[in-house]
């Protein structure tokens, strides 16, 4: 796809539809990360989540992605054919 389309996955969320809406437009005009805290001793829930999205995006037939987020590994992705280009800054 070309830049100016995208696909958002929301896995085991706990914001309000709202709230996530309100994020994605604070990023959008102003730049603004609400950074998520670590929840501790959720390692293995949040390589499942990462699993499961994964599959979400290659079902989609997502290849190659941009993802709004701190750099960091995602070693897991290649198996689902998937691949990590760049790492947008939100800041």
């Amino acid at each position: 796809a070309e830049e100016g389309e995208g696909v958002i996955v929301v896995l085991r969320n706990y914001d309000t539809a709202r709230d996530i809406v309100q994020r994605i437009q604070d990023y959008k005009w102003h730049g603004v990360d609400d950074q998520v805290p670590k929840r501790e001793g959720h390692q293995d829930d949040d390589l499942r989540t990462i699993g499961v999205g994964a599959q979400i995006l290659s079902d989609l037939g997502v290849r190659k992605m941009r993802v709004m987020s701190a750099p960091k590994h995602l070693h897991a992705l290649a198996g689902f054919e998937l691949e990590v280009v760049e790492f947008v800054s939100t800041e």
